[in-house]
């Protein structure tokens, strides 16, 4: 791919307004840290909010030589975050990541869960309001349904749960509180892993687990909570880490890992860059927490480690997710 200076790239990222919380501001460091790799590369680029005035559209009529897109949520909602790939696919603009259909495939989470099980993909046991079943006492985590960056994520989402109406009313506590739609799932009780995959070519390239390793007290439940990420006040911030010191006896675990990466990736047709969240319980069954189509890029992101890990630096990533750009066919 010939690198010239009149070639605009157009970074889009969501609308962040000054009152934003610290996971919102996140896209906005991204955003620079980006640009400063393409300038640098040799491209013109331009950040460009996203909202739902649509005043975007001219850039795109302009036909830029390709966007990276940033954009999480659209309205506020990260239901509609797939709205933004779907209108550059439609104006046929190469664009970083995942489809539109990709996106909105892995942003519900219960919509996931079911492609996950009809695939016979194993992830955790899960319940949504109203769902009359057989209920096996045990410990759920409960979880909003769309939203990501651990929002609305507490220690007071474990409980011990006996049957589908204690669940029911736990959903409806927790709708409440957060106004966003709820559902729980099994706990799995274990180890967590974050898998970073990247598209090569088109096809999937499955980088080197990382497992996050919970270390300060106060952290028994071994979750990632918002305040674990997000609120430098809080004693549950910055109290795990990556770790990617992985022993011998982890070879199984890790090819299971990159077998069922490699199997979501074209389940879902991804494409860019992925992080398949991971849970394995005590007998070393893994279970998919979740699939991100959109994560984090920042450069203490989990992707970056993963691809440092394999002696990549930062510009060699985001170049290499911008040439993919040009190398796949999104669906």
């Amino acid at each position: 791919m010939e690198k010239n200076s009149s070639h605009e790239i157009l970074i889009f990222h969501q609308f962040v307004p000054d009152d934003a919380l610290p996971d919102e501001k996140d896209v906005l460091e991204q955003a620079e840290e980006i640009s400063k790799v393409l300038v640098r590369s040799g491209y013109s680029v331009r950040a460009v909010s996203v909202d739902d005035k649509f005043l975007f559209i001219p850039d795109i009529l302009k036909k830029p030589y390709a966007v990276f897109n940033l954009v999480e949520t659209f309205n506020g909602s990260a239901v509609n975050a797939h709205l933004v790939p779907l209108m550059l696919e439609q104006f046929g603009i190469p664009f970083s990541g995942n489809s539109s259909s990709a996106i909105f495939l892995t942003t519900n989470k219960l919509l996931t869960k079911d492609i996950l099980f009809a695939n016979n993909i194993p992830t955790a046991n899960w319940h949504i309001k109203g769902r009359d079943e057989e209920f096996q006492k045990d410990l759920y985590i409960f979880k909003p349904v769309s939203e990501d960056a651990s929002i609305g994520i507490t220690d007071e989402n474990l409980k011990i749960l006996e049957s589908s109406q204690q669940a029911d009313e736990a959903i409806e506590y927790f709708e409440k509180k957060y106004n966003l739609p709820y559902f729980c799932e099994k706990f799995i009780d274990g180890r967590e892993f974050n898998v970073s995959v990247i598209g090569s070519k088109g096809e999937p390239k499955v980088l080197f687990p990382a497992e996050m390793v919970f270390f300060q007290e106060g952290h028994e439940n071994k979750i990632l909570c918002y305040d674990s990420k997000w609120n430098e006040e809080s004693e549950k911030y910055d109290s795990s880490r990556r770790s990617f010191d992985l022993g011998d006896e982890d070879r199984k675990l890790i090819k299971k890992l990159r077998s069922i990466c490699e199997k979501c990736w074209k389940i879902f047709g991804l494409s860019g860059y992925v992080r398949v969240d991971f849970r394995v319980d005590g007998s070393n069954n893994p279970y998919v927490l979740e699939i991100n189509a959109n994560p984090c890029l920042s450069p203490d992101s989990g992707i970056f480690a993963a691809a440092k890990n394999e002696g990549m630096n930062y510009d060699q990533l985001i170049n290499k997710i911008l040439e993919e750009c040009f190398n796949e066919i999104k669906r």
